[in-house]
């Protein structure tokens, strides 16, 4: 070939060596590599131990290809000439002899797993996003693209396997879902599910702002999306249209959980990161004794808010804002319905403690509205938006005081209903059970000796004696 040959790779350390922790290890201790014969486009893949030489992957690709192997080239044409020049996830392409033969899909393209890398679809904070379409399938997924590069510090690192574990743990319809993960030489690469139908920013931007209608299909989702994400004790953290993405029939997908971080009962999580608009007051503030999960609820706000009104509401949550938001001098469109005026207020509640939670939402009347209507009664101004199912409804019961017990049991109606402590029950029970005395046997003889209604029957006379029949 005349193309010249690379240097022999010398095997660098991990990234978790560079800041003394151990290396965060996504692969699976072997050399996974993706074979393919000369020429053609299909892969398959092949599993090597790391100590490995170039003649053990020339015999397994003797068995998967069915050809006899000679020659291997790297994806962009450079032939392969030695085994630790092979990273994992690389793609080869073996030949019996003859020289690369480039093609449609391999010339100059870039090849992450089993797919080939195409054009750029966006980007966002740690990396840009690329289309990636399956060597066999033909399937279009979208792929991460993480620099190395930008890890200057270990926490950064974290930040990328926190995104990985988050999305990998998740099963909803309306988040983004995580196919696989590939460790390239120069970036951490993440294949996710693609949606083709861009940001809901653009789409905004496109139509201006939405009816009120449509944004609540919208917002139907989005909520439904983060009460799962809470549910599983994550916080997004930058929740903001330039984050949730439309698939091809207009549904939502809520993406990139690089900001996301899991809290427990005892955890409180405030952040600078992510855009000013949607950031809550409390972030500048640096409230640590707020409820974290309410950050994404401004957010929310901040949503509902851009998708009723086509523009943000403020550029920032600075103390102006908030005491326009605390007196109800924040002005909202005239056309919007008082239900959908009155949930975007109790998002935009400066104070934590006020503000809506996720549950509060899922419930309003607002977002719940036309969810048990019949077909025929519902507006479909879009046909194409899917419809959550619906949230069962959480009634919290009124507490009752228990009731304190002095001499006699007490009762507490609570209702139509009379209520008896379980201690007063079993008391009761135990007297009833008691054997009585001789003394209230005697009473309780004299005081039932006689019965109304028969003649000669005096109260307190003796009972009297039943006549026997003599036998047979």
């Amino acid at each position: 070939s005349s193309l010249s040959r690379p240097e022999p790779c010398v095997p660098s350390h991990g990234l978790g060596s560079m800041f003394g922790v151990p290396d965060l290890d996504i692969g699976l201790g072997i050399t996974k590599v993706f074979v393919g014969k000369n020429g053609t486009s299909a892969l398959t893949e092949v599993r090597l131990p790391p100590d490995s030489k170039l003649c053990d992957l020339f015999e397994k690709s003797r068995e998967v290809l069915d050809l006899d192997p000679q020659r291997a080239f790297f994806s962009n044409g450079l032939e392969c000439t030695d085994f630790d020049q092979i990273e994992n996830d690389e793609v080869l392409f073996i030949s019996s002899g003859e020289d690369f033969l480039a093609t449609e899909q391999n010339e100059g393209t870039q090849v992450v797993g089993k797919y080939f890398v195409r054009e750029k679809l966006g980007s966002g904070g740690f990396g840009c996003v690329l289309k990636g379409v399956h060597s066999e399938t033909g399937e279009t997924v979208a792929i991460k693209f993480v620099p190395k590069s930008t890890f200057k510090q270990f926490s950064d690192l974290q930040r990328a396997f926190m995104e990985i574990q988050a999305l990998r743990n998740l099963r909803h319809p309306h988040v983004i879902r995580i196919l696989d993960v590939a460790d390239n030489p120069d970036s951490v690469c993440f294949i996710m599910e693609r949606a083709a139908g861009g940001e809901l920013r653009r789409y905004v931007e496109r139509h201006g702002l939405l009816s009120e209608e449509e944004a609540r299909v919208f917002f139907k989702q989005i909520i439904g999306a983060v009460h799962y994400i809470h549910n599983k004790k994550i916080i997004h953290r930058d929740l903001k249209l330039e984050n949730i993405l439309l698939d091809s029939n207009n549904r939502c997908k809520i993406v990139d959980f690089g900001l996301s971080d899991y809290v427990t009962s005892k955890e409180r999580t405030v952040t600078d990161a992510g855009t000013e608009a949607y950031l809550a007051p409390e972030v500048y503030a640096q409230d640590r004794k707020s409820d974290p999960f309410k950050l994404d609820v401004w957010s929310l706000g901040v949503i509902l808010y851009a998708m009723t009104h086509g523009k943000l509401p403020f550029s920032r949550p600075d103390a102006e804002v908030c005491f326009q938001l605390e007196s109800d001098g924040f002005e909202l469109k005239t056309e919007l319905s008082s239900g959908c005026k009155r949930l975007i207020r109790a998002m935009l509640t400066p104070n934590p403690e006020r503000r809506a939670s996720v549950v509060d939402i899922t419930l309003d009347p607002w977002v719940t509205k036309n969810r048990f209507a019949s077909c025929d009664d519902e507006d479909h101004s879009d046909d194409s938006h899917e419809e959550e199912p619906p949230v069962p409804a959480v009634v919290s019961l009124p507490e009752v005081q228990a009731p304190r017990r002095v001499g006699r049991p007490q009762r507490a109606r609570t209702g139509d209903h009379l209520m008896v402590s379980p201690r007063d029950q079993r008391e009761s029970s135990r007297r009833r059970r008691r054997t009585p005395s001789a003394s209230e046997r005697y009473v309780s003889s004299e005081r039932h000796c006689g019965r109304p209604g028969r003649a000669g029957a005096l109260r307190g006379s003796p009972s009297p004696v039943p006549r026997h029949k003599p036998p047979r």
